[in-house]
């Protein structure tokens, strides 16, 4: 009876033991993949912030580049803040600088 008793506790010392090292284990797994997640998640929103600001940023480029472009052919401030969307005194500030 006596080594019933003793394999039976040996038994639930192992299960325990086991219980935890699985609990362990799949909390480092579940870190790993939410990481991975979050790093790819992170990367997928910082380019898409990206290209936005930089589509943003290339078309406010080529309206200043057309603006400057048609002070310097003698185009009216008013004229060329109609076709760009500029304001006047955008354009005239421009103007100023070319």
């Amino acid at each position: 009876m006596k080594y019933e008793l003793d394999l039976y506790d040996k038994w639930n010392e192992g299960r325990a033991e086991g219980i935890k090292e699985g609990i362990e284990q799949g909390l480092e797994k579940g870190i790993e993949i939410g990481e991975e997640r979050g790093i790819a998640k992170g990367r997928e929103k910082g380019i898409e912030i990206g290209e936005e600001r930089g589509i943003a940023k290339g078309r406010e480029e080529g309206i200043m580049q057309t603006a400057i472009t048609a002070l310097k052919q003698g185009i009216p401030a008013e004229t060329v803040a109609s076709f760009t969307g500029l304001s006047v005194l955008e354009v005239e500030a421009l103007k100023n600088k070319v």
